[in-house]
């Protein structure tokens, strides 16, 4: 049955990516599936001022076009709600867009002005709207009450993951939403009426409420320490936004901050973790290595990126370092963590080329970056 489903949501997959809108910027920004885009060809004249500018913040700013993305932002953030019509405070897909454009340019007063409108409006949206909302502006998505998670929004499978996910208490529920799920699953496929939240919400569900039941089993400490880089983002969203009693949010202004976040998470599992550890100096300088596993023979190389124009010299300064750190005893894997919370990096690919076995003076290791979000 999974597998039959599968193929289907790679039909309606296909099917949303085949036209240039709104809801395929979403999608693509929600899979990662930007790579290799021509942001001009699918960013046209077509599109309403609004749709434009969240369409950049999904899937890409190019540099020639930041005058008239900030020229836009002002236009569109200075009309007023209207009772009818397109505003993008009545849109999450809109307003969230709108909010990652303000990351990419850096417009720090934007970024707070949204974040407080989606605080407010964030219990009106659907389940799957206030998941994006969440995700991507670290704010906390509302209590939720188990009969209007089983009442209200059904349709929305996203409802499932956030039950099992962020409500815990109410888990005894889970087997009548699955049967509810179910229900709506044969609509689904028998009238085909299957919109992108539906499918990006029932693979969350394949992969989180099937899958990840047997995902720590037996898991080696590789996988751990990748399962922690690849979740970076999601697990300090209540920390960076919006903490209890109007306690001050933590920020992460450079890569330091990332190592010592990194630390606090790693220090649990692996009591022997080492910060800043040096390597031997021979017949060069020593090298500083972030963060080293000595007892899994892993070494972990911190970047974090603020400016697009940088990202070159950031892969290449990479590349530098993983070059010298054959000189580290416990350099078995090299794990390159880039974290990307503005949304800065234009081709991810450009950094996995770094991936792969090496070899430098009878010294073999193995190299994967992990780029974040």
């Amino acid at each position: 049955m999974i597998s039959n489903i599968n193929i289907f949501l790679k039909q309606r997959e296909r099917e949303i990516l085949s036209s240039d809108n709104l809801q395929k910027a979403v999608f693509m920004y929600l899979y990662k599936k930007i790579f290799n885009l021509d942001i001009e060809e699918f960013i046209d004249s077509s599109f309403q001022e609004e749709e434009k500018i969240a369409c950049w913040g999904y899937v890409g700013l190019p540099d020639e076009k930041i005058l008239e993305a900030k020229h836009l932002l002002q236009i569109v953030l200075g009309k007023k709600p209207i009772k009818f019509g397109v505003h993008y405070s009545k849109k999450p897909l809109l307003l969230t867009g709108i909010f990652l454009l303000a990351e990419r340019i850096e417009d720090l007063e934007t970024i707070k002005k949204l974040r407080i409108e989606a605080s407010i409006k964030i219990k009106d949206f659907n389940y799957f709207d206030q998941f994006l909302l969440s995700k991507c502006m670290n704010i906390n998505p509302p209590k939720v009450k188990k009969v209007d998670i089983i009442k209200k929004d059904t349709s929305c499978l996203l409802a499932l993951y956030i039950l099992t996910t962020f409500f815990p208490e109410i888990f005894e529920q889970i087997d009548e939403l699955k049967r509810t799920i179910i229900e709506r699953l044969g609509h689904f496929i028998a009238t085909g009426d299957f919109s992108f939240r539906e499918v990006f919400s029932l693979e969350f569900f394949l992969h989180n409420e099937l899958i990840n039941r047997f995902k720590y089993r037996e898991y080696d400490a590789e996988s751990i320490v990748k399962v922690i880089l690849k979740n970076f983002q999601d697990s300090v969203v209540k920390i960076t936004g919006q903490r209890r009693k109007k306690h001050e949010a933590f920020k992460i202004n450079d890569e330091y901050d990332v190592q010592d976040l990194l630390y606090v998470m790693l220090k649990s599992i692996f009591p022997s973790i080492e910060t800043e550890d040096y390597t031997p100096k021979y017949g060069g300088p020593a090298k500083i290595i972030d963060l080293v596993l000595p007892s899994e023979d892993i070494v972990i190389e911190v970047k974090m990126i603020r400016n697009n124009n940088k990202e070159k010299k950031f892969i290449e300064e990479l590349n530098t370092d993983i070059s010298s750190y054959h000189k580290h005893p416990n350099t078995k894997l090299l794990l390159g963590f880039v974290y990307d919370p503005f949304h800065k990096v234009t081709n991810h690919n450009w950094f996995y080329e770094l991936n792969g076995e090496r070899s430098h003076k009878g010294v073999s290791y193995k190299v994967e970056i992990i780029v974040n979000p």
